[in-house]
């Protein structure tokens, strides 16, 4: 049996640098983000767009922007808020997309929900691999 001085303390500590996975699923979020809020920004001044077009590019816009924020959120301050924040976020967005396509008769194909998918991924990956390992966490008092 382990002596308690080589145990692993209980919780066990964290790295405060979140590694060059995280960095890469950040990376990945913040090019996700900047495309659906480009997708959004070009429907919205190409002027062209129905009411539902309309409505998916605003909030095509509004989870870009958000999925930056929340993942700055949880660079700086780490904690479960950021997790749940994006796990809200990205049923809310993906709960609007079906209902506007339903809604609006498209046809979507399966490369562009493949696209979407991945993108909603990427941000929760890198929320939590950020929060779990958030330079914040280590520094908290127990």
């Amino acid at each position: 049996m382990n002596k308690p001085s080589e145990q692993q303390p209980n919780p066990p500590r964290l790295e405060t640098d979140p590694g060059s996975r995280a960095f890469l699923f950040i990376g990945a979020s913040i090019i996700f983000s900047f495309i659906f809020t480009g997708y959004g920004v070009i429907t919205l001044a190409s002027g062209k767009a129905s009411v539902w077009g309309i409505a998916l590019a605003l909030i095509t816009v509004i989870y870009g922007l958000y999925g930056l924020a929340i993942v700055a959120y949880a660079y700086q301050k780490g904690g479960r808020k950021p997790v749940i924040a994006i796990q809200i976020g990205a049923v809310g967005f993906l709960i609007a997309y079906v209902f506007i396509v339903i809604m609006n008769s498209l046809i979507v194909s399966g490369l562009g929900i493949g696209f979407l998918a991945i993108g909603l991924w990427c941000n929760w990956i890198a929320v939590v691999k950020t929060v779990k390992k958030s330079p914040t966490a280590v520094t908290r008092k127990r």
